[in-house]
């Protein structure tokens, strides 16, 4: 089992409840090391969708490697072994920024083998999700 975060879209007040339509979907981030990142770079984050912090890891690549460059390093397959690790360790951190940029808020931790998997386990839990008309409430505030 692995352990999985959904995210849900809110509106920018904090009193708003979440946006759940076909535009803004939950999103599911798992937790743990990313292999797709550690063997592409930032290519693997863009294929993850999220394209801000691929972009800023593309820049700060080629500014690495021609700093490397500039000044002839001789391991620089290191260097550049220890940054893809180092992205590939903090992929989940980088996906879940990025979403907070997009007004993307936690709402809690799933188990599951596949990412479907524990975001329909999310889904039956949580009845407060659900679609409800305006006119089906009682009148009164509480």
């Amino acid at each position: 089992m692995k352990i999985f975060q959904v995210y849900l879209p809110y509106r920018p007040s904090l009193d708003n409840p979440p946006i759940l339509d076909e535009e803004h979907p939950p999103i599911v981030v798992k937790e743990g090391f990313s292999w797709l990142v550690l063997f592409f770079g930032w290519l693997g984050l863009i294929v993850k969708k999220s394209y801000i912090a691929g972009t800023l890891v593309a820049a700060a690549t080629l500014l690495i490697h021609t700093f490397i460059q500039h000044f002839g390093a001789t391991y620089e397959w290191l260097g550049a072994l220890a940054f893809h690790f180092t992205l590939a360790t903090f992929t989940p951190e980088i996906l879940k920024w990025e979403l907070r940029l997009k007004s993307y808020r936690p709402e809690s931790l799933i188990l599951g083998r596949k990412k479907q998997e524990a975001l329909l386990r999310f889904l039956d839990h949580r009845t407060y999700l659900q679609q409800t008309s305006p006119s089906a409430s009682d009148g009164f505030s509480s």
